[in-house]
This record gives structure tokens, sequence and C-alpha cells, in this order.
């Protein structure tokens, strides 16, 4: 059994906080649930070494049987999307928001397009007890290596909404740098285009007329 300390919300919008004992982080929520709070942040407060070991067993057993049945339902993602999906993330988890329940608002969100069905998977992994970066590697490879190690480096930390935000400005930067050559090599390209069009127009059309003329 784990200890987790927690802080929620009653139905009458007051805030409580205190611990509660359970197998895992999923019946914790569980429990919560039946008392009528909504989490706001549910975190370990202490667990056996023994249950450390099974839990750590537990998330990889997840893992490798999320890879065996969801290997061909991978979400695919463009740049854009997957800045989206960890500022908005970012945006809630600094504003107090526990990880789960931020996820949850992201799934009810109609504007989020395809990003409703990455919160709600990457959801359910993390409400059956997988970490957030293990999370994200199951439910779409366009959350590269490095994206998922600074993922699970917040986790660890405690600080995963400043490693989101670090992360979003980043990719942002690098889509708008990407943005700015593609724009760049427009031109030059259309230079080059222009200059063979010429050239063929040149062999084909004019250079046998003056062979004509020179001729007649």
């Amino acid at each position: 059994m784990a200890v987790f300390t927690y802080k929620a919300l009653a139905k009458d919008g007051a805030v409580n906080q205190g611990e509660i004992t359970a197998v895992d982080r999923p019946e914790a929520l569980k429990l919560l649930d039946k008392r009528g709070l909504q989490p706001v942040k549910l975190s370990v407060a202490s667990v056996p070494s023994n249950e450390k070991k099974a839990s750590l067993n537990t998330e990889k057993s997840l893992l490798a049987k999320a890879r065996t049945e969801n290997s061909d339902r991978l979400i695919g993602l463009k740049r854009a999307e997957v800045v989206l999906f960890t500022e908005e993330l970012s945006e809630m988890l600094g504003a107090g928001l526990q990880l789960e329940p931020a996820l949850k608002s992201m799934e009810n969100r109609e504007e989020l397009g395809s990003l409703k069905e990455v919160s709600r998977k990457v959801r359910q992994y993390v409400r059956d007890g997988g970490s957030f970066s293990l999370a994200l590697k199951r439910t779409s490879d366009s959350f590269g290596p490095l994206y998922c190690s600074l993922a699970a480096a917040g986790e660890a930390s405690g600080a995963l909404d400043t490693i989101l935000k670090r992360q979003a400005h980043y990719l942002k930067t690098l889509q708008e740098l990407q943005g700015k050559v593609t724009l760049a090599l427009i031109y030059p390209a259309f230079l080059v285009c222009a200059g063979i069009g010429v050239g063929i127009i040149f062999i084909t059309q004019l250079i046998p007329q003056l062979t004509d003329l020179i001729s007649s």
C-alpha cells in the first residue's frame, strides 16, 4: 500500500487537503471520486521499496502490451499539433491542475481536433498507472525520444509544467525557423525553374528559327 497526499475540490467548491492510502494511483483516484472529491493534485508521499519494484514492473508490462496491441494505431501528428498540445497542457499544469484533470479538459475541447484522441489515450494510460512519458510513446510516434526524455525528467523533478513550457517554446521556434528557411528557398527555386524554362524555349524555338534564317 502507498500513501498519497492530495488536494481536491468538494462539490460545494471547498478545497480539501489530506492523505489517502491506496494500492496505486488509479485506486487513490477512485477513492477520492467516491468521496465526491475532484483531485487537483495527487502525489505519492511514501511507497515501500518492494512496491516500487512492483509498480515499475507493472509499468513495463503495460508498455509492452501497448506496443503489441496498438503499434498499428499510433496517431500521427503534425509539428504544429505537437506544439499546440504542449502549449495547452503546460498552461493548465502551470495553473495548478493535476495531469489527469488537465488531459480530461483537453479531451472535451472540440477545437483541438485530433488532439482530443491523443489526450484521451494519454489520460487513460496515466489513469491505469503508467507514466506520462511512456503514455506519449504509446500514443504517437510524433513525440520523439528527446521530447519523451524531457517529459520523464519533468515528472521525476516535479516540474513537468516548466519542462513542457520550455519544450513548447523550442518547438515553436524551430517551426518558425523552418518556415523562414522554406520561404527563403522559394525565390531561388523559382529563378532556377525560370532559367531552365528559358533555356528550353531557346533551344527548341529560337535556335531552329535562327538556323532557318541563316540558311535562307
